[in-house]
């Protein structure tokens, strides 16, 4: 509930984040400045709501009513998502007191296979099939955790 209004209110807050997924761009340990209600597009990092958990990731495709995201340093995106999950855009990232935009991620050539692959513009049920097997293969990480500080 406060995450939506969050979004409608169009809120700019900070959060701490936690894991490893978006490095080298987004360090564990990094604030981030979230701007809520914000639209996202590719290249963009989200902060979204999935499973009780608030997640960054990169969005690497936006297909209405669907968007994939991926974390930087991961090569298995996440399951197709619901473009209404997302309630923010990273806006900065705080490195030695300063605040930088997001870094932009060229994706590595595994990366680009996996997403060729996927072809979620066609298919988001081929793509969350595909996404489930290979983290079935390949035991994915768990995706960074965020801290809202208030």
């Amino acid at each position: 509930a406060v995450v939506g209004l969050w979004k409608r209110t169009r809120r700019t807050l900070d959060a701490l984040l936690t894991g490893s997924s978006m490095e080298p761009a987004i360090p564990s340990g990094s604030t981030v400045r979230l701007h809520c209600g914000e639209p996202v597009r590719a290249g963009d990092v989200a902060a979204l709501v999935h499973d009780g958990h608030v997640l960054l990731h990169r969005v690497v495709a936006v297909c209405e009513p669907f968007l994939l995201t991926r974390g930087d340093a991961l090569v298995i995106p996440d399951p197709p998502l619901r473009l209404d999950l997302v309630f923010a855009r990273v806006e900065a990232v705080q490195h030695a007191g300063d605040w930088i935009a997001p870094g932009a991620h060229v994706g590595s050539p595994a990366q680009r296979l996996v997403l060729a692959l996927c072809a979620f513009r066609m298919s988001s049920r081929w793509t969350r099939v595909l996404v489930a097997v290979l983290r079935r293969l390949l035991r994915r990480p768990a995706a960074p955790q965020v801290d809202i500080m208030a």
